[in-house]
């Protein structure tokens, strides 16, 4: 009522004392912020000095008022009105005053942009990163600060780590750990802790397949195989793609073989691999490798027949020719596999690879006038009863091979669904009838 009477006698000084007496015995914050702020707008245009200061008492009792910020705006500390670098600068002032970090990044933000405007680059980029510091879970924010600190790693790691702790929602903090965790790697070459980023990631979101490979690899990289194999597991039980788990199946094998030496359950992950149909040979190459590692040399002469007629590329071809001499010598058997590597040596006597096992195995590589194509090989020599006896021979070897081909691929349809160890010795055993043909040494 007071107040009011002063009001309509319009005594300003008067009003402005009752204002300023009632901040002072309010019980609330907010009440007195209110009293003050209005006190201030009753003295801005004679004494603008004044009422700036009143704004600024205002923030004091209550920083989260916005009336008194936008006040705090209008005058500066000196009365004259704010505009482009002082402005800034108030922003500035006042977001470092509240608690509310929201309402913090925005005026930071508009300090930003003013400072931008009035052609201050260096001041505009540090309000934004300040910005984004007091409120990174706001994606746009977080997201201009990063591309703005290029050339500062270290910062970025804060900003990505602080937004880790902040971020609520699912989908951007598996973001931000995905940006932390290369950013670890990338920077400090840190996979230990890159590791750990995406430990958390996979336990958040287990459905991340993506995630869930790079920790298994970054796992082989620590010398961790146990646990990467664990992963690749669950991605591969998980993976609704067919050449995806071929891929995972495929690895877990070789981790398994080589740095786990469990070789029962490198063949049973490299046949799952095979049953899902790998068109690349690659799970037949390694369950070949492994067989001889197993001491199995004549599953691994199968597999590499299998690999042989599976692959266009030169190179591979040649190695799973070396794989079946290698084999035939594990199963103890070294004069076929000299028979072998002098019919293979026939058609490529310049392969490297070929060649050494030639040098170590004693066997002559033919000299360059003595390569005959195929036809002319079979051809010459022998009379035209023979050729045919051998035509005849042929067909039937190619009769038998389709025959096996037919029950190679029934059996194969068994071990996609089955996936156990009897589908697979099917597999192989349907092999059997065209292996020796394949051992037998090529017509002189």
């Amino acid at each position: 009522m007071l107040l009011g009477l002063h009001a309509d006698a319009g005594d300003v000084n008067a009003q402005v004392a009752v204002l300023t007496h009632m901040a002072s015995q309010a019980d609330e914050p907010a009440q007195a912020a209110v009293a003050l702020w209005r006190a201030g707008l009753l003295l801005e245009d004679a004494f603008p000095q004044d009422a700036s200061a009143l704004y600024w008492q205002a923030i004091e009792a209550w920083p989260d008022d916005p009336v008194a910020l936008l006040l705090a705006l209008r005058v500066g500390d000196g009365g004259a009105p704010l505009d482009g670098t002082d402005r800034a600068q108030q922003l500035e002032a006042i977001a470092a005053r509240l608690a509310h970090d929201g309402r913090a990044a925005r005026l930071l933000a508009s300090a930003a942009s003013t400072h931008a405007a009035e052609g201050e680059d260096a001041d505009a980029r540090r309000a934004w990163l300040y910005a984004a510091m007091r409120y990174p879970e706001q994606d746009a924010l977080a997201n201009r600060a990063l591309g703005l600190l290029a050339d500062a790693d270290e910062a970025r790691i804060a900003l990505l780590e602080a937004r880790v702790r902040r971020t609520t929602t699912t989908a951007a903090k598996a973001q931000a750990r995905h940006q932390l965790a290369r950013e670890y790697i990338d920077t400090r070459g840190d996979r230990e802790a890159a590791a750990e980023v995406f430990a958390q990631i996979v336990t958040t979101t287990p459905g991340d397949l993506a995630a869930r490979q790079e920790y298994a690899s970054l796992l082989v990289g620590l010398d961790k195989h146990a646990e990467a194999v664990a992963q690749y597991r669950i991605a591969a039980q998980t993976s609704a793609e067919p050449s995806a788990r071929v891929a995972l199946y495929t690895r877990i094998g070789e981790l398994l073989a080589r740095h786990l030496n469990d070789l029962d359950g490198a063949i049973q992950a490299l046949r799952q691999a095979i049953g899902l149909v790998d068109p690349s040979g690659r799970a037949q190459e390694v369950l070949a490798e492994v067989y001889l590692r197993a001491g199995e040399g004549h599953r691994a002469l199968l597999a590499y027949q299998r690999l042989e007629r599976m692959v266009s590329d030169p190179t591979r071809r040649t190695q799973a020719r070396a794989g079946q001499v290698r084999a035939l010598l594990a199963d103890g058997r070294e004069e076929d596999a000299k028979a072998r590597l002098t019919g293979f040596l026939k058609a490529d006597a310049f392969d490297p690879l070929l060649g050494a096992l030639a040098r170590a195995l004693d066997v002559k590589v033919p000299a360059p006038e003595e390569i005959e194509e195929p036809a002319a090989a079979m051809s010459n020599g022998i009379d035209l009863a023979e050729l045919d006896r051998l035509q005849a021979a042929l067909d039937a070897t190619q009769s038998q091979q389709a025959q096996a081909d037919d029950a190679v691929a029934q059996a194969s349809a068994e071990a996609s669904a089955m996936l156990d160890s009897q589908a697979f010795d099917a597999l192989e055993a349907a092999l059997a009838p065209v292996t020796a043909a394949h051992t037998a040494p090529p017509p002189p």
